[in-house]
């Protein structure tokens, strides 16, 4: 089983997007585009909880839009972040 990885757009917060996602997915860091602030997410599918089917879907039902997107983009992303110390690393997997 191999992390996901996804670009959130549209939200405030970074715990605005925490909240929507279940265990073994979590914020890994934000970026910027055309002056607005992304958030990165990653995790591992588990239990019919997958990017695809379940997160994005659930951050779509308040408006908070996500891309999946690749592991090398996700961490060039997260290594330019200007907020590296809120790198927390993907969860363990389930």
């Amino acid at each position: 089983m191999s992390a996901r990885f996804a670009f959130v757009h549209n939200a405030r917060r970074r715990e605005e997007v925490a909240a929507y996602l279940p265990a073994a997915f979590a914020v890994l860091g934000e970026g910027m585009q055309d002056t607005r602030t992304f958030y990165v997410i990653g995790g591992y599918d588990n239990a019919g909880w997958t990017l695809d089917g379940y997160v994005i879907p659930r951050l779509a039902s308040g408006l908070i839009f996500a891309d999946e997107v690749s592991e090398q983009q996700a961490r060039d992303v997260v290594a330019c972040s200007s907020h590296p110390d809120s790198y927390i690393g993907l969860p363990a997997r389930p």
